[in-house]
């Protein structure tokens, strides 16, 4: 599983991140990421754009809701059920979303894979989605742990404060209908107080922001995705008359290299970083040092922190940005990894540690179901689900 896909996701409230469709719902104000500035980051560069198509159409939306009875049952596990209300939601979800990416109908047959079609994919990713929240149900069920009084005071609050928002309890449920695929308020409660279970549960299991979670369990996970701790200045590349950024560098090694082997070297390697080095962004960003993943990084910059040991530095290394000198440092696990950081996720390695553990239990619960899905699933085509409507729509 993609690291930042999880860590991004497995705490997200996705149930109020409604997607709105049709003529009268609101524009999008997600941001774009600009490319990264080369002072903030010695290297990330990310690519790609998501365009949303204007389209003079949409689905039937409540025609699809309504293709089975609600508590249909389309899958078993003990005394539990997956209920047609309950996969719709996540059904809905994912048909919103091709259609703001492909801006018009959807061929559901087209083959996507060999052998599957976009509505069989479609379908085996929103019951995944679906089980999921049946799956930490049955495991917090498994070791014994529930809500307390107090969480259930706190869920019903912010419950409330959702109905605040939204001018009432009635208002707020027509819009879970049109804009999310909610059967009903009831639906939404359940599913909303599942994901209130994990946020918990997971505080119960690693503690608070994962302090719980062992050194040595982080050491595990931090050796197996290779990351790395390292300090660096740099001078960067100048088409300025005069300019003698390599010579600065030189000028800094060397003081480097009279002070290796002394008790303070790291504070004295901090001081000249933040007296000489011009990745302004980062010593803003990162005053300890960049946290980071091979391919974070420009590979010059990746390539040499690899080859230095854990006190090491570099000598000068050269990159598109200009000239690095490198100290590379133990990692600190309470330290938000830069990567992570620049796209938001400001989590700490210890807390993505944490997460990746409990990734691995719910994988387990998961797959303890062994859910048993009924003809009416097998009978699911999205084909005949969603179907497309044209619209005139004033954009």
């Amino acid at each position: 599983m993609n690291l930042r896909k999880l860590i991004g996701s497995v705490l997200c409230i996705i149930l109020l991140v409604f997607i709105l469709s049709g003529c009268d719902g609101p524009e999008s104000d997600t941001p774009v990421n600009d490319e990264d500035n080369p002072q903030e980051n010695p290297g990330v560069h990310t690519d790609g754009e998501n365009d949303l198509h204007d389209h003079h159409g949409s689905f039937d939306f409540e025609a699809a809701l309504s293709f089975f009875p609600p508590d249909t049952v389309m899958a078993r596990s003990g005394d539990m059920v997956l209920t047609w209300a309950e996969l719709y939601i996540f059904l809905h979800r994912s048909a919103v979303s091709l259609l703001h990416s492909l801006g018009g109908p959807i061929d559901w047959s087209e083959e996507i894979e060999p052998g599957s079609s976009l509505s069989e994919l479609v379908l085996d990713y929103a019951t995944e989605e679906a089980l999921s929240f049946m799956a930490f149900e049955f495991g917090a069920n498994s070791i014994g742990f529930e809500l307390s009084e107090d969480d259930l005071n706190e869920f019903n609050s912010e419950l409330n404060h959702l109905f605040e928002m939204y001018d009432g309890k009635d208002a707020f449920e027509a819009s879970l209908r049109e804009n999310s695929g909610f059967y009903n308020l009831e639906l939404f409660e359940k599913l909303y107080k599942v994901e209130f279970l994990i946020s918990n549960l997971i505080e119960n299991l690693y503690g608070e922001d994962g302090a719980a979670f062992s050194d040595e369990d982080v050491s595990v996970f931090e050796e197996e995705n290779d990351f790395m701790m390292a300090m660096h200045i740099l001078r960067l590349k100048s088409d300025e008359e005069g300019a003698d950024p390599m010579g600065e560098a030189e000028d800094i090694l060397n003081q480097l290299n009279e002070k290796i082997g002394s008790d303070n070297f790291e504070e004295f390697f901090e001081e000249l970083m933040l007296e000489h080095s011009e990745d302004f962004g980062g010593l803003m960003s990162y005053p300890k040092g960049y946290l980071f993943l091979h391919a974070d990084m420009v590979s010059q910059f990746s390539d040499a922190t690899a080859a230095l040991e854990i006190g090491e530095i570099s000598g000068i290394v050269e990159s598109t940005y200009g000239y690095h000198i490198i100290l590379r440092l133990p990692i600190d696990y309470d330290v938000i990894p830069s990567g992570y950081s620049r796209e938001g996720i400001m989590r700490s390695l210890r807390q993505i540690a944490a997460l990746f553990d409990f990734d691995a239990l719910q994988n387990d619960w998961f797959n303890s179901l062994n859910a048993e899905f009924t003809p009416e699933y097998y009978s699911i085509n999205l084909e005949s689900i969603f179907i497309w409507q044209e619209e005139d729509c004033d954009h």
